[in-house]
């Protein structure tokens, strides 16, 4: 395995280790490496369950990679500045991505990206709290759970709507110097912020699950 591995996911056979600068494709059964996939900044990687493509997090960019280990096509899927995690539902028919932004200020991100994966699309938003780090799905697929700084953000698929906000004001992501050394390395580039037609603040439990009884997730638009 390549040092500075970060993480790994799996679906049957195939296994995606990654590091900063690239994934690795294991073949567990045969205990061999059959394959990289290239990528700039790597921090999230999912893998769909039928092992056909595998989905990257760039948390340097503005995207996330689809890259299709069948026909060998790679298709950039742009959500939003840097997002961090990718996570695909058990049915395979969804894929969440966080989008982290530059920062977990009125200039960072607050937003879950929801991605078809049949067209390769950004088809809405999830409002959750400020700056998305982790995302993963329950193993009937009908839940996904969000940790943001201070909260852990439940979403019922189904509607791609919140439905419980979990308090964790220690911060689920990491201890408070985790989280500053990651910004002090993030790019230095200002994060681009799109406008949605039902723009939601952040704030209380109550106002997020208020929110969750809203309209479904709008289509973004960049400015």
């Amino acid at each position: 395995m390549p040092r500075g591995t970060r993480g790994e996911r799996t679906a049957g056979r195939r296994r995606a280790q990654l590091d900063l600068a690239h994934i690795v494709e294991v073949n567990v059964t045969a205990a061999a490496i059959v394959g990289e996939i290239s990528a700039d900044t790597a921090e999230g990687v999912a893998v769909s369950p039928d092992g056909s493509t595998v989905y990257v997090a760039e948390t340097g960019q503005y995207y996330v990679i689809a890259d299709n280990l069948v026909t060998k096509t790679k298709t950039q899927i742009e959500v939003g500045p840097y997002p961090q995690d990718v996570a695909v539902s058990p049915s395979g028919n969804v894929v969440y991505a966080t989008v982290t932004g530059g920062d977990s200020g009125p200039d960072g991100s607050s937003v879950v990206a929801v991605i078809n994966p049949a067209t390769n699309t950004v088809t809405g938003d999830i409002q959750v709290g400020s700056a998305p780090r982790q995302v993963v799905f329950s193993p009937d697929g009908s839940t996904a759970y969000v940790t943001t700084e201070t909260r852990i953000y439940e979403i019922d698929t189904a509607t791609s709507r919140v439905v419980r906000v979990i308090p964790d004001l220690a911060g689920p992501q990491a201890s408070r110097s985790a989280r500053t050394a990651r910004r002090s390395t993030s790019p230095t580039t200002t994060p681009a912020r799109c406008s949605r037609s039902t723009p939601r603040a952040a704030g209380s439990s109550a106002a997020q699950l208020s929110a969750a009884q809203g309209p479904a997730p709008s289509l973004r638009r960049w400015r």
